[in-house]
């Protein structure tokens, strides 16, 4: 299984759907509230050593891994 679908299968536990979180050029784009946000931002973080960054814009959050 690759990195991507790894990393959308953790988003959408916890969305509870895999609609909202695409990759675009190796960054996961996450359309959701701003508590999920965080809540993914901690996870990736957890799984990931803290290698992620999140930035918002308008529609959604970007995280891209470091």
């Amino acid at each position: 299984m690759n990195f991507e679908n790894v990393v959308l299968r953790k988003v959408s536990d916890i969305l509870g759907n895999n609609n909202s979180a695409t990759f675009d050029f190796g960054t996961l784009f996450v359309k959701c509230a701003e508590d999920q946000s965080k809540l993914i931002l901690e996870r990736l973080a957890s799984d990931y050593n803290n290698r992620v960054e999140m930035n918002k814009s308008p529609f959604e959050y970007s995280y891209d891994f470091t």
